[in-house]
């Protein structure tokens, strides 16, 4: 099931299978851009580590820690990896 990142719990594994992009969009949003420069990628196996509901969450993506915000966070798609 897909859900947000914003609503992960921690110490959770996920998936990035998609971004939220507002249909009004010729071009890639620059969060995006700047995501996929932090290796953010759709496909992407990341590790939520924090993720309190307040405040950024703090995940770790190829063994780099990363905080995002909860706006952002909002807007990407993933999916929860069975270990």
């Amino acid at each position: 099931m897909y859900e947000t990142l914003d609503r992960v719990k921690a110490n959770r594994i996920v998936k990035v299978v998609d971004f939220v992009v507002p249909k009004h969009h010729i071009h890639i949003p620059q969060y995006i851009v700047r995501l996929q420069e932090m290796g953010v990628l759709k496909g992407e196996i990341i590790e939520v580590r924090r993720n309190t509901g307040i405040g950024p969450i703090e995940i770790n993506v190829k063994g780099t820690k990363l905080a995002i915000g909860r706006g952002i966070a909002s807007k990407i798609i993933v999916e929860e990896v069975n270990e």
